[in-house]
């Protein structure tokens, strides 16, 4: 995913936990409830999940990210890092 650079170190600094694509599966994220109803977020499936985990190779680490709410708008999601972020997969945006 290409990404600008300002948006590569916005989502680098929105990092709040280190997961496996197994823990996400079983919990919620971290950054769930800065949204109001973590009932709204259940765990990430499907083939764009499927497709994104591929790139966790490599020593690639996959982490949870949180861009609290900025004016109306807000963001929780996954985030593949190789030193920095280097790709994303937005749960909610809200």
């Amino acid at each position: 995913m290409w990404m600008h650079e300002s948006e590569r170190r916005e989502y680098t600094g929105a990092l709040t936990r280190r997961t496996t694509p197994e823990a996400a599966a079983m919990r919620l994220p971290a950054w769930a409830e800065v949204f109001g109803e973590p009932a709204w977020v259940g765990p990430p499936r499907g083939e764009r999940w499927e497709e994104f985990l591929t790139g966790l190779y490599g020593g690639a680490e996959l982490w949870e990210y949180c861009i609290p709410f900025r004016g109306e708008t807000g963001e929780g999601g996954y985030a593949i890092v190789r030193d920095e972020v280097v790709a994303t997969y937005a749960m909610l945006i809200a």
